[in-house]
């Protein structure tokens, strides 16, 4: 078994997330309302199971948000339907507590790099303070930790419903975190 003295709380994260992406990695950094749990993943996923069909035919991105009502259960806005490499979102509604935004990257297109969060989604979350879920063409879900700048994969390929022309891009793998310096590099920018 590995042992490390004392590991930081990064440190930590990173080793948790190599370890297993199917469990929902909490951000050492970052004060929410609630911590991210497996049941706000439950309910990402199904989010997310709902518009991937839509947003996979039309390719186009869907976006909104999530929080908690009045009476502490999750809800999300309504999907609004983007372009095919972006999604506005407007305010949230006031009854709802924002745990964090969401949104799908449309149909898998070699043309674009949508199996991971783009430098724009990180920094546009950093930006707003607010986490961001991101929804991709194989199926895996991220999340863009505001606090921290990392994107944190939560789940990999077939985690949710995913475009059936997805294919694996062997010449150009994927870390399970990025912070927004690495997006940049990786997306040419």
């Amino acid at each position: 078994p590995l042992t490390l003295p004392n590991p930081t709380p990064a440190l930590a994260v990173l080793l948790l997330v190599s370890c297993t992406a199917a469990v929902p990695i909490p951000d050492p950094d970052y004060s929410r309302p609630r911590p991210r749990s497996q049941a706000e993943l439950a309910f990402v996923k199904a989010l997310f199971n709902r518009i991937q069909p839509r947003s996979i035919a039309e390719n186009s991105e869907y976006c909104g948000y999530l929080g908690l009502n009045a009476a502490g259960e999750f809800v999300s806005t309504e999907p609004r339907r983007g372009s095919e490499s972006g999604c506005s979102l407007w305010g949230a509604p006031r009854d709802m507590q924002v745990l964090a935004s969401y949104h799908t990257h449309g149909a898998f297109d070699l043309a674009y790099d949508t199996e991971v969060p783009s430098a724009d989604d990180l920094r546009g979350d950093i930006i707003d303070g607010v986490d961001g879920y991101v929804g991709t063409p194989g199926g895996r879900i991220w999340v863009d930790a505001a606090q921290s700048g990392h994107a944190l994969l939560l789940c990999d390929v077939g985690c949710i419903v995913s475009d059936p022309g997805f294919r694996r891009d062997i010449d150009y793998p994927l870390q399970h975190i990025f912070t927004l310096a690495d997006l940049q590099e990786r997306q040419g920018r």
